[in-house]
Protein backbone atom coordinates (compact mmCIF):
# COMPACT_ATOMS: atom_id res chain seq x y z
CA UNK A 1 0.00 0.00 0.00
CA UNK A 2 2.82 2.40 0.87
CA UNK A 3 4.47 1.76 -2.51
CA UNK A 4 1.19 2.57 -4.27
CA UNK A 5 0.95 5.90 -2.46
CA UNK A 6 4.55 6.75 -3.38
CA UNK A 7 3.91 5.88 -7.05
CA UNK A 8 0.74 8.00 -7.15
CA UNK A 9 2.56 10.91 -5.49
CA UNK A 10 5.41 10.58 -8.02
CA UNK A 11 3.06 10.80 -11.00
CA UNK A 12 1.11 13.72 -9.52
CA UNK A 13 4.22 15.84 -8.95
CA UNK A 14 4.79 16.79 -12.60
CA UNK A 15 1.14 17.78 -13.03
CA UNK A 16 1.26 19.99 -9.93
CA UNK A 17 4.50 21.63 -11.02
CA UNK A 18 3.09 22.22 -14.52
CA UNK A 19 0.04 23.96 -13.03
CA UNK A 20 2.29 26.09 -10.82
CA UNK A 21 4.57 26.90 -13.76
CA UNK A 22 1.60 28.20 -15.76
CA UNK A 23 0.83 30.95 -13.20
CA UNK A 24 2.32 33.63 -15.43
CA UNK A 25 1.27 36.24 -17.98
CA UNK A 26 1.03 35.35 -21.69
CA UNK A 27 0.61 37.99 -24.43
CA UNK A 28 0.14 38.12 -28.18
CA UNK A 29 2.83 39.76 -30.31
CA UNK A 30 1.55 43.07 -31.60
CA UNK A 31 3.40 45.74 -33.56
CA UNK A 32 0.59 48.24 -33.20
CA UNK A 33 -1.10 50.23 -30.44
CA UNK A 34 -2.79 47.39 -28.60
CA UNK A 35 -2.00 44.23 -26.70
CA UNK A 36 -3.94 41.34 -25.21
CA UNK A 37 -2.69 39.17 -22.37
CA UNK A 38 -3.95 36.23 -20.32
CA UNK A 39 -2.78 36.47 -16.73
CA UNK A 40 -3.01 33.05 -15.05
CA UNK A 41 -3.20 33.26 -11.26
CA UNK A 42 -2.90 30.57 -8.56
CA UNK A 43 -6.07 28.63 -7.83
CA UNK A 44 -7.41 28.51 -11.39
CA UNK A 45 -8.36 32.19 -11.68
CA UNK A 46 -7.25 34.41 -14.53
CA UNK A 47 -7.70 37.78 -16.20
CA UNK A 48 -7.93 38.62 -19.88
CA UNK A 49 -6.34 42.05 -20.24
CA UNK A 50 -6.89 44.25 -23.29
CA UNK A 51 -4.89 47.46 -23.62
CA UNK A 52 -5.01 50.10 -26.35
CA UNK A 53 -3.37 53.52 -26.60
CA UNK A 54 -3.19 56.50 -28.90
CA UNK A 55 -1.14 55.58 -31.99
CA UNK A 56 0.51 59.00 -32.07
CA UNK A 57 2.11 58.51 -28.64
CA UNK A 58 5.52 56.99 -28.09
CA UNK A 59 5.12 53.33 -27.05
CA UNK A 60 6.99 54.04 -23.82
CA UNK A 61 4.53 56.77 -22.77
CA UNK A 62 1.25 55.07 -23.67
CA UNK A 63 -0.72 58.24 -22.89
CA UNK A 64 -4.46 57.68 -23.10
CA UNK A 65 -4.05 54.00 -22.23
CA UNK A 66 -7.36 52.16 -22.17
CA UNK A 67 -7.32 48.99 -20.11
CA UNK A 68 -10.21 46.53 -20.00
CA UNK A 69 -10.19 43.28 -18.05
CA UNK A 70 -12.40 40.21 -18.09
CA UNK A 71 -12.32 37.69 -15.25
CA UNK A 72 -11.85 34.09 -16.28
CA UNK A 73 -10.96 30.69 -14.92
CA UNK A 74 -8.59 28.03 -16.17
CA UNK A 75 -7.93 24.33 -15.74
CA UNK A 76 -5.67 21.68 -17.23
CA UNK A 77 -7.34 18.72 -18.95
CA UNK A 78 -5.32 16.05 -20.76
CA UNK A 79 -2.30 18.37 -21.07
CA UNK A 80 -4.39 21.20 -22.52
CA UNK A 81 -5.13 24.53 -20.86
CA UNK A 82 -8.79 25.52 -20.94
CA UNK A 83 -9.55 29.21 -20.37
CA UNK A 84 -13.24 29.82 -19.59
CA UNK A 85 -15.16 33.11 -19.39
CA UNK A 86 -18.93 33.41 -19.60
CA UNK A 87 -20.04 30.40 -21.64
CA UNK A 88 -16.92 30.32 -23.82
CA UNK A 89 -13.90 28.04 -23.44
CA UNK A 90 -10.69 28.59 -25.42
CA UNK A 91 -8.19 25.70 -25.47
CA UNK A 92 -4.39 26.06 -25.59
CA UNK A 93 -1.40 23.70 -25.57
CA UNK A 94 1.34 24.91 -23.20
CA UNK A 95 4.82 24.40 -24.60
CA UNK A 96 7.99 25.96 -26.01
CA UNK A 97 7.52 27.32 -29.53
CA UNK A 98 9.69 28.55 -32.40
CA UNK A 99 9.90 32.29 -33.24
CA UNK A 100 10.45 31.47 -36.94
CA UNK A 101 6.98 32.66 -37.98
CA UNK A 102 8.08 36.19 -36.95
CA UNK A 103 11.36 35.93 -38.82
CA UNK A 104 13.33 35.72 -35.57
CA UNK A 105 15.60 33.03 -34.20
CA UNK A 106 14.92 31.26 -30.93
CA UNK A 107 12.21 29.57 -28.90
CA UNK A 108 10.09 30.71 -25.96
CA UNK A 109 7.44 29.29 -23.64
CA UNK A 110 3.89 30.01 -24.65
CA UNK A 111 0.31 28.89 -25.10
CA UNK A 112 -0.56 27.72 -28.61
CA UNK A 113 -4.19 27.73 -29.63
CA UNK A 114 -5.48 24.17 -30.04
CA UNK A 115 -7.78 24.19 -33.03
CA UNK A 116 -9.84 27.17 -34.09
CA UNK A 117 -11.23 29.79 -31.73
CA UNK A 118 -14.82 29.41 -30.52
CA UNK A 119 -17.30 31.61 -32.39
CA UNK A 120 -17.83 34.00 -29.45
CA UNK A 121 -14.21 34.06 -28.30
CA UNK A 122 -12.87 37.40 -27.11
CA UNK A 123 -9.31 36.12 -27.25
CA UNK A 124 -7.19 37.03 -30.25
CA UNK A 125 -7.26 34.51 -33.07
CA UNK A 126 -3.44 34.37 -33.04
CA UNK A 127 -1.94 30.95 -32.67
CA UNK A 128 0.41 31.71 -29.75
CA UNK A 129 0.32 33.75 -26.56
CA UNK A 130 3.97 34.18 -25.46
CA UNK A 131 5.03 34.08 -21.81
CA UNK A 132 6.25 37.45 -20.50
CA UNK A 133 8.91 38.78 -20.58
CA UNK A 134 9.24 37.36 -24.09
CA UNK A 135 12.75 38.53 -24.93
CA UNK A 136 14.20 37.53 -21.56
CA UNK A 137 12.78 34.00 -21.90
CA UNK A 138 13.95 33.43 -25.49
CA UNK A 139 16.14 30.34 -25.92
CA UNK A 140 18.84 30.21 -28.59
CA UNK A 141 18.86 26.43 -28.94
CA UNK A 142 15.96 24.16 -29.81
CA UNK A 143 14.70 22.84 -26.45
CA UNK A 144 13.44 19.56 -27.95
Amino acid sequence: MRKLIIIIAFFCMPMQSLAQDLDKTYCVVSESEWTQCIELKPGGKCLIINEAWDPTDAPEARDGLERKTVECGYAMHDGMLEVTYGRVTDVFAPGVYDWREFGWKGWSPGLKRAGSAPEKSILHKTLIYWQEPMDALRLDADPH
